[in-house]
């Protein structure tokens, strides 16, 4: 009887969730101009943001830096890049021309370097990044294939040179798979690929769309968002000890570090998958949608709720960055940046 229900809510609720946002105004609590910023890192010892911008209909995808305290930008990628040296990361083709940048994630390698990974259609590209001061630049190593049958999301780097990603789901989405993730029900899982074994299957990682990941650099431990289960699961990389959490208020998004420790979760908080629609057929237009941040222990995937926003005037956020109380917002459906604070 609740699944005959839960369809029914279905019909009623469509869309009902997502509203237009007004023209972006510059301000100490937005930055604007930044076109579907779907993914954000922050850059250690630098103010700035990274953001992976997804770009729109008429213009690529860039990979932009953000200061958010003076508002400035600069672009690192959006054509052709330089050449990084020799490196023994693989080449499976030549650099990209153009970026449609989905998840990235910069982390340190065992070289000392700082090497930022990024999915960019059925690619996953790596570059290295140079900082210099407040100057960072980037050059591109190299790529890999990603595998026809995955459809990849999220990636986090993983000790050596390999990589986890995040599965969401096998195609073609049609309205079966949709209704399966309504329910909760398991549609993706977590890959991962070595220069040593290429691509396989973490073991026991099944979660319901597989969104954000990230892998702890000290112990290896991955985390994923089964974002229609609304919970966060933690794994070892050969699939034993998992734990899901709780459930969260948020259907979580992308995942990120906080620069305490803490694993940081974004995320829609109406009705799953079909909540959103409308503001998948608006285009380029920014588009807001109820949402809430979620701060997660990860040792014990406890949870603090940090920010939370009907729908309003904030593009619906797919990440979060916290840096001491402030919180920086980027959106798949949005235009800009926001920064809020979190609560007391």
């Amino acid at each position: 009887m609740r699944r005959y229900l839960g369809l029914i809510a279905v019909v009623f609720l469509w869309g009902c969730d997502a509203a237009p946002v007004g023209v972006c105004k510059p301000g100490d609590d937005v930055i604007c101009g930044i076109l579907r910023p779907e993914d954000i890192e922050l850059v250690p010892d630098t103010p700035w943001l990274m953001v992976s911008e997804q770009g729109g209909i008429d213009r690529p995808g860039r990979i932009v830096l953000v200061n958010p305290v003076t508002n400035e930008r600069r672009i690192l990628a959006e054509a052709t890049p330089p050449l990084a040296d020799a490196s023994s990361f693989p080449r499976c083709g030549v650099a990209p021309e153009k970026l449609r940048p989905r998840g990235f994630h910069l982390a340190k390698g065992d070289d000392g370097a700082l090497h930022l990974l990024v999915i960019a259609g059925a690619r996953v590209e790596r570059y290295r990044a140079n900082i210099a001061g407040s100057d960072v630049s980037l050059d591109w190593e190299g790529c890999v294939d990603i595998p026809k049958e995955l459809t990849a999301n999220d990636i986090a780097a993983l000790p050596g040179e390999g990589f986890v990603i995040s599965h969401m789901y096998n195609p073609p989405r049609d309205a079966f798979l949709n209704f399966k993730m309504v329910f909760g029900l398991n549609t993706g899982y977590v890959a991962k690929w070595t220069p040593e074994s290429g691509w396989s299957k973490v073991p026991n990682s099944d979660v319901s769309f597989a969104n954000g990941i990230q892998v702890d650099p000290a112990t290896s431990r991955i985390y994923v968002s089964s974002m229609f289960t609304q919970r966060i699961v933690m794994i070892d990389l050969d699939g034993s000890h998992r734990v899901d959490s709780a459930r969260s208020p948020i259907q979580t998004d992308n995942l990120s570090w906080a620069d305490d420790g803490r694993l940081i979760g974004a995320g829609h908080t109406g009705f799953p998958v079909y909540g959103i629609t409308a503001c998948r057929d608006k285009g380029d237009a920014p588009c807001s949608f109820p949402f809430a941040v979620v701060a997660f222990d990860p040792k014990t995937l406890n949870q603090e709720l940090l920010f939370r926003t009907p729908t309003g005037a904030i593009p619906g956020a797919s990440v979060a960055v916290v840096r001491g109380p402030n919180i920086y917002l980027g959106s798949a459906f949005g235009d800009r940046i926001s920064h809020v604070t979190s609560k007391p």
